[in-house]
């Protein structure tokens, strides 16, 4: 036996893995489509009395939730590295809440900020930000019934750290839960597809931000974002 540890095991190619995973979406995703186009057909020809009208409205939505998890395992292979400029954090998350606003709206959930106005720029890809508060508000809005609200909180701290505070009046889940809920396919009972949030947090980890989940005590969750504030140079004071 040799000293040498070297791990000589062939190295996988993430751009071949992307590659295939890719073409696996699309081969799944056209036929899916065909079955729903046709189970929609389907369920309009059926008197509105039909016991098995409600079977295939099952199925079709049943299709759905698998044609969404494989866009989201589409989205979640094509997360590339972020291109790092100086943003103001509330303006990312004032946007990300403006595409969810209708859906509110439609839900009668409504929205409660409390942005701090002196908060200082942070390095972070915006786009892919916005993208993070969209992944977390999508599961957020998902988990919480007709008539909740979501409360949006943006602070520092005391060790000159951006924190952004979401809150949910949603489904709450088993404290020993909380670990999985950013592990991609093994969503808990009630909160998203189970990519969504993998998403945020390999978007915000790769951007040098954090985010963790909080069970609140009157229901729903707390998801607590992190972000730390480039130190400033001394050439720049």
């Amino acid at each position: 036996m040799n000293g040498d540890s070297r791990d000589t095991r062939p190295q996988l190619d993430w751009c071949l893995v992307k590659e295939l995973m890719d073409g696996f979406v699309h081969e799944v995703k056209n036929p899916l489509a065909g079955i729903r186009v046709a189970l929609k057909a389907l369920g309009k020809q059926m008197a509105t009395e039909d016991p098995n009208r409600k079977v295939i409205e099952q199925i079709h939505e049943r299709v759905g939730s698998i044609n969404k998890a494989l866009s989201d395992l589409m989205e979640f292979s094509r997360i590339s590295a972020p291109k790092l400029s100086m943003i103001d954090v509330n303006m990312a998350l004032e946007q990300s809440l403006e595409r969810v606003q209708s859906k509110c709206q439609r839900r009668e959930i409504t929205i409660e900020k409390h942005l701090s106005g002196s908060l200082p720029q942070v390095n972070i890809d915006p786009k892919q930000t916005e993208q993070a508060f969209l992944c977390i508000l999508s599961d957020m809005l998902e988990a919480t019934p007709d008539g909740g609200k979501l409360v949006v909180r943006s602070s520092m701290d005391t060790g000159g750290h951006i924190v952004v505070e979401l809150e949910d009046t949603g489904t709450s889940i088993q404290e020993n839960h909380l670990n999985r809920l950013f592990k991609p396919f093994l969503s808990t009972m009630g909160r998203g597809s189970g990519v969504g949030l993998s998403i945020a947090k390999t978007i915000l980890g790769q951007n040098g931000g954090s985010i963790q989940a909080e069970k609140r005590d009157e229901g729903g969750l707390t998801f607590r974002i992190v972000f730390p504030v480039p130190a400033i140079e001394a050439g720049d004071r």
